[in-house]
């Protein structure tokens, strides 16, 4: 029981690390990522500056949020982990 909570909680950290990897993607590489996908570079001038920097930090917002629900999530494998490891000493099956 105890090797079953740890691959579950190894999966769930991968799950919360690649969560993270995306916000740090969104956050710091968006106008990249949006280039690559439409496949041409955006124009210079196209966006007002004041309106450019409104767009960069709400990008950088739902970056820090993307970041912050794969740290919630590896917070709680930890705590699953935790739980599980204290629970399997005392939890027996009789069947």
């Amino acid at each position: 029981m105890n090797f079953i909570l740890f691959i579950t909680f190894l999966l769930t950290a991968c799950k919360g690390g690649l969560w993270i990897g995306l916000g740090v993607l969104i956050r710091n590489h968006f106008d990249a990522i949006l280039s690559m996908l439409l496949r041409k570079p955006i124009p210079e001038n196209l966006i007002a500056e004041t309106d450019k920097e409104k767009i960069d930090k709400v990008i950088r917002i739902i970056g820090l949020l993307i970041i912050g629900i794969g740290v919630g999530t590896v917070i709680i494998a930890l705590s699953t982990l935790f739980a599980g490891s204290r629970m399997t000493n005392n939890f027996h099956l009789n069947f």
